[in-house]
């Protein structure tokens, strides 16, 4: 019997070595240079935006036994159908040859055709993302994103590193990428690679002439504003600038206001999660609106831990939302992401404290109403905020979105209410302190120090019940 467990060992480790051995990595760099409009000489080159991307992909190819490799584009447009497009004079070729290399791109897929075992092939291509099939179209000309959790901009192996990344800017445009900068050097920004998100890498460029750049400090953290200006059509519309020259919305009272409302909100998320971050903040004509319905986004993209940049579209000043991506870099200590409470620490506290920060008591009670009706009217998938075990958003608000963004919060406040909301920004304070130093996140630790600091069987009994 014991030779038997020793020959079943030994035959689990060789197969999980042939494993290993077949799942080679092969290593990636990816080369972006943001062209601007007017230098592009090819007429046969097409462009939506002012600012189009040439993109160079190499890659190290060490004993391949296939010979022919696939790489995908892992977030495809929903109009991919357009691919030549977007993806335009796409050629391959070997690395110091000018010998280009047989593929075929369809649908989602890139298929290749190596040369030899032993290789470095790259991948030239120029490129522009959907982005204006959503809404506004005049709003690409000053601002576009390459969101690789969007619509992809680059091309994926199973077994893929990427190893460097260097965008070429030129002066027009300010640049902006979910990885940290290592180095700038003569209009080259060269970013780091050891932390990649799972969503894979972001950037994303702005207009110069369009924004007003706001250097500020609050509590000793450094705020960086780019406020859009805004713009007004005229009769010409040979380019973009001509069509749309930029306005002067952005005056004093502006400024100041959005940094008394900023300055109000920090002050107490710091009390909180004892902890100070620094930001980069866009606005932006973020519009990706279908039909009749006027859909609003933003996104927020930590750099590091104390580190983050925000887009959002220009409306999330006037509500809670811009405070909503600024909580969530605050609030970073989360569950795992199997863990039933992930969605309402994640989520539905930073809705909650987003709201809690931004109005006071008597506004909160008509945004919470408003919430509260919405939700009833909506036709809903989910009923209790540990069901959710994915963000399923739709246009039409469905999916998760009713449970985590309206129902759950709406009971937050009400437990709030009804135990003192002083008292519960009290022990929410004491719980985040806490998981500072122990790391560990859950509900039953969420339970323990309420119950701990006085809240009674009956009022926690009723906030289950009713999340």
């Amino acid at each position: 019997m014991k030779s038997l467990k020793t020959f079943l060992l030994l035959t689990l480790i060789f197969l999980s070595g042939i494993t290993l051995w077949g799942q080679k990595t092969i290593v990636c760099d990816l080369q972006v240079e943001i062209l601007p409009y007017y230098p592009i000489k090819d007429a046969t080159i097409k462009s939506m935006y002012s600012n189009i991307c040439k993109i160079t992909q190499s890659f190290q190819i060490r004993s391949e036994k296939k010979d022919t490799l696939y790489f995908v584009i892992d977030n495809p447009s929903q109009f991919s159908f357009f691919n030549a497009f977007y993806f335009q004079k796409l050629y391959i070729k070997e690395r110091n040859t000018n010998d280009t290399i047989p593929h075929i791109f369809a649908s989602d897929t890139l298929k290749v055709i190596l040369p030899k075992k032993d290789c470095n092939i790259e991948i030239h291509y120029y490129y522009q993302p959907d982005y204006f099939m959503f809404g506004n179209e005049y709003v690409a000309c000053l601002f576009c994103p390459y969101q690789q959790s969007w619509f992809s901009w680059y091309f994926s192996l199973p077994n893929m590193k990427i190893n460097d990344v260097i965008i070429s800017v030129h002066e027009q445009i300010y640049f902006f990428g979910n990885l940290m900068r290592k180095k700038t050097d003569k209009g080259k920004i060269y970013l780091s690679t050891e932390s990649i998100p799972e969503n894979g890498i972001s950037f994303f460029w702005i207009e110069k002439p369009y924004y007003e750049h706001i250097k500020t400090s609050i509590r000793n953290q450094q705020y960086n504003l780019y406020l859009l200006k805004g713009f007004t059509f005229t009769d010409d519309s040979a380019s973009c600038y001509t069509l749309m020259p930029p306005l002067q919305k952005v005056d004093s009272n502006v400024i100041n206001t959005y940094i008394s409302d900023l300055n109000k909100a920090v002050e107490g998320l710091v009390k909180i999660f004892q902890k100070n971050v620094s930001f980069d903040i866009v606005e932006a004509l973020l519009d990706i609106s279908q039909g009749e319905d006027r859909v609003r986004w933003g996104s927020a993209f930590p750099l590091s831990d104390s580190n983050v940049f925000i887009f959002m579209d220009t409306s999330f000043w006037s509500g809670h939302n811009c405070l909503h991506e600024i909580v969530h870099a605050y609030n970073d200590i989360l569950p795992a992401k199997s863990d039933s409470s992930y969605y309402f620490f994640h989520e539905s506290m930073t809705e909650y404290l987003s709201i809690y920060f931004k109005y006071n008591r008597q506004k909160r009670d008509s945004v919470y109403e408003a919430k509260i009706l919405k939700y009833i009217n909506l036709k809903q998938d989910y009923i209790s905020i540990f069901e959710i075990n994915k963000s399923e958003v739709s246009l039409d608000f469905g999916g998760t979105y009713g449970v985590t963004y309206l129902k759950t919060p709406y009971v937050i406040n009400s437990f709030a209410k009804r135990i003192g909301e002083d008292k519960f920004i009290e022990i929410l304070s004491l719980f985040y302190k806490q998981i500072r130093k122990t790391k560990t996140v859950n509900f039953l630790e969420f339970e323990k120090i309420f119950k701990s600091n006085g809240v009674s069987d009956e009022d926690w009994a009723w906030l289950v019940k009713n999340l």
